[in-house]
């Protein structure tokens, strides 16, 4: 195995001793819903961080996104609450994210497209979650798809753990860290200010008692982290403009109808 994929079983041996040492924990709820999502905000995007280097061949590659995909389609199928099931899910989920993700993001030409990247993929996951129909909100409002498809982090207090970021995140800061290993960018930055953006969309979440989208906050931090994110020139600009726009224009429309 190359060294860098030993993050996989590494992030399932250290959620299954954050499970064995905090369900001994006794904390207020509000402080136990902190601790999850920030749990679960530093272990999935570290692990996606110690991948995003990783330089295995691509039938290599391809082999450990259908393992972990067959995992997540297991998952949706199996009643929940197992928390050796929820552990090997979130195994599978940042390994499926890394191959999707940097696969994308390693064939974006210029770090410029970043941001247009961002605004569609933030339009995208406001309408997701926001409209009746969106399947984000479908995925919240179902315990077996938010167990299949969210990362989740043990519950202080409790043999078990809860759901706090969703797949769609994870493959988006997997594409930033494949678009900043291939064109130079900082790493250490574009993850430092992904983690940002999802901490600061969980405490608005929990301000506001209600969910909020973390892949706008996400990709506005990545794009503000470097110049060379949001630098575009001539045509790219021109066409980076009216995707913004349209995007924009296409999601207003839909959350107004």
């Amino acid at each position: 195995m190359p060294r860098r994929l030993a993050a996989l079983p590494a992030l399932g041996l250290a959620l299954a001793v954050a499970l064995a040492v905090g369900h001994r924990a006794r904390v207020p709820d509000d402080v136990a819903d902190a601790i999850v999502f920030a749990g679960a905000v530093l272990a999935s995007l570290g692990a996606l961080t110690v991948l995003a280097p990783e330089r295995s061949p691509p039938r290599a590659r391809l082999a450990i996104g259908a393992m972990c995909a067959v995992t997540v389609a297991l998952a949706l199928t199996t009643p929940g609450g197992h928390p050796g099931l929820s552990i090997a899910v979130d195994v599978a989920l940042v390994g499926l994210a890394h191959v999707a993700g940097s696969t994308i993001g390693r064939r974006v030409q210029t770090p410029g497209h970043l941001l247009p990247a961002a605004v569609v993929a933030a339009c995208a996951d406001l309408v997701s979650a926001l409209h009746p129909a969106g399947p984000t909100r479908a995925i919240v409002e179902s315990e077996r798809a938010m167990n299949a498809l969210a990362f989740s982090f043990p519950v202080p207090g409790a043999l078990d753990l809860a759901p706090a970021l969703g797949l769609g995140d994870l493959v988006f800061v997997a594409l930033a860290l494949g678009v900043a290993v291939t064109h130079g960018l900082s790493v250490r930055r574009t993850s430092l200010a992904a983690t940002a953006g999802a901490i600061a969309a969980g405490g608005l979440s929990m301000a506001l008692q209600r969910p909020v989208p973390a892949l706008p906050a996400i990709g506005a931090l990545v794009v503000l982290s470097d110049p060379r994110a949001r630098a575009l020139t001539g045509r790219d600009r021109r066409t980076a403009a009216a995707a913004i726009v349209l995007a924009i224009a296409a999601a207003a429309g839909a959350l107004l109808r």
